[in-house]
């Protein structure tokens, strides 16, 4: 999944990775504070707004977003 834009909030009840789902937003915990999702891409897919993506991919409790980023240079 590609992040085109997200915004940082100051919160610290979201793990690492966690998301949150509203139907206006996708949080997702950070190792400090949180960002609120605004265009992704999923694999294969153009890009959207995040709350449209997750009220088609409907991402379980237990979807933990992570993992290395790769070096963009």
């Amino acid at each position: 999944m590609k992040l085109d834009t997200a915004t940082p909030v100051d919160r610290d009840d979201l793990a690492p990775g966690q998301l949150e789902v509203t139907k206006k937003q996708v949080s997702v915990g950070c190792s400090q504070g949180a960002l609120i999702l605004g265009k992704v891409a999923p694999a294969g897919k153009s890009w959207m707004d995040a709350a449209a993506w997750a009220r088609g991919a409907r991402p379980s409790d237990d979807l933990r977003l992570g993992g290395e980023a790769k070096d963009l240079q």
